[in-house]
């Protein structure tokens, strides 16, 4: 149902016609003025339009109702919205909220994963590893495991004997792996 509601917004959307989206927006909130999905997916149309207060207050407004990043349609709408008002820690926030709900859904872990390599949070990117780690058994995302504890000693403010631990821990899995056989291909470093 709430698919067929939003299929001319997203319509307009994958067109490029923000004000449109907008409108279509506006048009399911007159109906509904709770649709946290039209909330979501019109923030990000605002975002796109330059009216960032508007989109910025949406986006956070819907981020705090509980419950929310139940939807996946709200998840996008936000990570979308987050990630053009340039709000790195929502964008992690978007997906941590989600993982309460579903903890171990593998794409909400992964885009969760490399949202926080890209913005350079070693620590939820180890997290997500570890979970995707212990989810997939995948050697690809034990290598990740391995990679984010070595950020994580050399980009974050830790002190001397956590880094040096961090680096041991890194280096003893690394060596595990290899006498293991784990590192088959050049895809498990990816």
């Amino acid at each position: 149902m709430e698919q067929i509601q939003l299929r001319p917004v997203f319509a307009a959307l994958d067109r490029g016609n923000m004000n449109q989206a907008i409108a279509e927006c506006k048009k399911i909130l007159g109906k509904k003025p709770n649709h946290l999905s039209a909330q979501a997916l019109m923030s990000f149309a605002l975002a796109r339009v330059g009216k960032i207060e508007e989109a910025e207050s949406i986006s956070r407004s819907v981020l705090n109702t509980a419950g929310s990043l139940k939807s996946p349609y709200v998840v996008e709408g936000l990570m979308l919205a987050f990630r053009t008002l340039g709000l790195l820690d929502e964008e992690i926030a978007v997906y941590a909220g989600a993982l309460e709900f579903q903890p171990e859904d593998i794409k909400l872990n992964t885009k969760l994963f490399m949202a926080a390599s890209r913005n350079g949070m070693y620590k939820e990117q180890h997290q997500a590893a570890v979970t995707l780690s212990k989810i997939t058994r995948q050697d690809k995302h034990m290598w990740w495991v391995i990679a984010s504890l070595m950020l994580q000693a050399k980009y974050s403010k830790l002190d001397d004997t956590t880094q040096r631990l961090q680096l041991t821990l890194a280096e003893r899995m690394s060596e595990k792996a290899l006498a293991d056989g784990k590192l088959k291909t050049v895809e498990e470093l990816r």
